[in-house]
């Protein structure tokens, strides 16, 4: 079974045969969605509403209170369920989320701060079931963003089959080759930034 001790070793073998500065963030959600939490309750409340109105014929305010109470709890316990969280949300909002906090978590674990400018953040984060690859200014100018395509499948899938630590692994040993064709070890290779996965 692969363990976040598997990661980091992973992590420790890429970076002593290139020059590439790996940091892994598994977070658990990277958002709260409180806005669309919000509009789906008023939604349902409507929904609920509207059905109350085509059996009885009319709303008194106790049905309309009763409505509101019932949807607000149903919403409130979906959006506790991953599954239905990933169904009322909509996919271009998650993926905007994801690519936010994936921003922020990379200035905030000092993924910038290599001295050759070849930091990469690995956001995992786990509600989306989404992936972001930020390689720093060194290795996007000579790699972009289509070359992570292929490593971001990976790691989805992992995550999809509740196997996370190893899509992780199986992920970074992809980079392995990229890495190496575009930036090999260098003779003063210092490992600049902590092999510990973070947790957020």
């Amino acid at each position: 079974m692969v363990t976040i001790k598997d990661i980091e070793k992973e992590i420790e073998s890429v970076e002593k045969e290139t020059c590439g500065q790996l940091v892994p963030v598994i977070a658990k959600k990277s958002s709260d969605y409180k806005t669309v939490e919000m509009i789906n309750a008023f939604i349902f409340a409507y929904l609920f509403m509207f059905i109350d109105f085509g059996v009885h014929g009319a709303l008194n305010p106790l049905n309309i209170l009763f409505d509101t109470v019932v949807a607000v709890l149903l919403v409130v316990l979906l959006f506790r369920l991953n599954f239905f969280k990933r169904i009322l949300i909509p996919k271009r909002l998650m993926m905007h989320k994801v690519h936010e906090a994936a921003m922020m978590s990379f200035y905030r674990n000092g993924v910038y701060k290599t001295k050759h400018q070849t930091g990469i953040l690995i956001y995992v984060s786990l509600a989306e079931r989404m992936v972001v690859i930020v390689g720093d200014e060194g290795i996007h100018n000579k790699v972009g963003d289509e070359a992570w395509k292929g490593i971001i499948d990976i790691i989805i899938k992992g995550i999809k089959t509740k196997h996370v630590e190893q899509g992780i692994v199986d992920g970074i040993e992809s980079c392995r080759g990229l890495l190496k064709e575009h930036f090999p070890v260098a003779a003063d290779n210092v490992d600049e930034l902590s092999n510990k996965v973070v947790y957020e």
